[in-house]
């Protein structure tokens, strides 16, 4: 039986059963009027990006024999520390670390805390609009990381440029720049950049 909640293929909740209604009867003004919760396509792609397996709860594996070497968890993977800062200015409820298994919380907080790194990128692409990979490589990397990177030789590795990143992400740690950019280019090239919370 339905609560009147509407729900993708997966059975997440969209939009949640309106309050108000005509007579007891779900009105369409109701309908639209129920705030969404889907995901954005940027955070829907930051999310197949960072955990493919899609468990909300997921901590980072990427050390030696799928250890974990850093805090990230969740579906955005995102450090406790980056969580906590970006919640607080943007969400404050959400500013537990525990929300980062919460799906739609992190989802918000990615789309937050993309649309706060364009800007911060935005020096270098003069003229034109941050691309949503930028934006991406941000995430992953931290926006200094991620400037860092944009400034460096694609034929330069990981290591080479980010060797931090590289000893958190060591499967990435040998790959070219250009073969990360690629990666990050195929699944955010068409994306709209998130907007904040």
């Amino acid at each position: 039986q339905s609560d009147g909640s509407v729900r993708a293929a997966d059975g997440r909740v969209l939009q949640p059963a309106p309050t108000s209604s005509a007579g007891g009867v779900q009105t369409v003004a109701s309908l639209l009027a129920a705030p969404s919760t889907a995901a954005s396509p940027y955070s829907q792609a930051l999310k197949a990006w960072e955990n493919p397996g899609a468990n909300a709860a997921q901590r980072n594996t990427s050390g030696p024999g799928g250890s974990p070497n850093s805090s990230a968890m969740g579906d955005h993977q995102f450090t406790t520390g980056t969580w906590t800062d970006v919640a607080s200015r943007n969400v404050p409820g959400l500013a537990n670390p525990a929300m980062r298994a919460n799906p739609a919380a992190s989802a918000q907080i990615a789309d937050a805390y993309g649309a706060e790194n364009a800007p911060k990128l935005q020096s270098l692409f003069p003229g034109q609009t941050v691309p949503p990979a930028a934006v991406a490589l941000a995430h992953r990397f931290g926006p200094d990381g991620a400037a860092t990177l944009l400034r460096a030789p694609t034929t330069s590795t990981l290591a080479q440029v980010l060797p931090a990143a590289a000893r958190t992400n060591p499967a990435l740690a040998n790959q070219t720049l250009a073969q990360i950019a690629q990666d990050a280019i195929q699944r955010f090239g068409t994306i709209p950049l998130p907007q904040s919370a």
